[in-house]
């Protein structure tokens, strides 16, 4: 769970609004820290099909509530497992920090 801006949030929950997309085959969602907000959502889609990240974050918009969009979108082949067979979540986490950095 991450809490954006004083609200509860749950990866699954921006998961499962993702995966309503067409054009969305997987999707694993992960929270980075932020300035103002405490912490925010990042999602790392696999595409089924022509989407761009603005597409997605007008989807979220309109389908969420304002809290819940993921502030960053990234495009991936496939999501990596982990040893245990699921979504190496730690790991997609790192990366969003070292990319994202003192951005968000």
């Amino acid at each position: 769970m991450m809490v954006v801006g004083g609200e509860n949030l749950y990866p699954a929950d921006v998961e499962n609004r993702l995966l309503k997309h067409d054009a969305v085959a997987d999707v694993a969602v992960v929270s980075v820290p932020h300035r103002e907000k405490g912490e925010v959502p990042v999602a790392f889609v696999v595409r089924d099909g022509p989407v761009s990240s603005d597409d997605l974050k007008t989807f979220a918009l309109t389908t969420g509530p304002a809290f819940a969009y993921p502030r960053r979108i990234y495009f991936e082949s496939h999501l990596e497992l982990s040893g245990t067979g699921k979504v190496d979540v730690e790991a997609l986490r790192e990366r969003a920090i070292t990319d994202i950095g003192e951005q968000l």
